[in-house]
């Protein structure tokens, strides 16, 4: 019975054997959420590429025909231009892109920004225009 349960051997009932497997449904699902999101990571990294005029031109575009405009591709702009406004969805991308660290660094001194772009208030007066 010590053969039985172990380091790298679980319980007979929790082994993967053919009668434990998941069901075709329930594969197809997951593997269409899985590409869903390599979609909306796609097209982020997309969008990312582009100039600031660019975005700018894209977003009145989509302001103005929105049936164009696919919902994906609504929410990879609107996380694009958070990330041009927040420094937390920069970190928030690059985690989830690259993983987080393994282990935590303690930074000494001070950390100044000077080129930031705030373009979300730039888009919204130009949209009220």
């Amino acid at each position: 019975m010590s053969k039985e349960k172990g380091y790298g051997k679980p319980p007979k009932e929790h082994r993967f054997t053919k009668e434990k497997q998941p069901s075709t449904k329930k594969r197809k699902e997951a593997w269409k959420k899985r590409r869903e999101k390599t979609a909306l990571r796609d097209e982020i990294n997309k969008l990312q590429g582009l100039t600031l005029q660019k975005i700018r031109a894209m977003h009145k575009d989509m302001k103005k025909h929105p049936e164009k405009y696919t919902v994906m591709q609504f929410n990879a702009l609107s996380y694009v231009i958070r990330m041009s406004n927040n420094c937390k969805y920069i970190f928030d991308y690059r985690d989830r892109e690259e993983g987080k660290a393994p282990m935590q660094l303690q930074h000494v001194g001070q950390v100044e920004i000077d080129h930031f772009f705030d373009i979300s208030k730039e888009l919204e007066e130009e949209a009220d225009d």
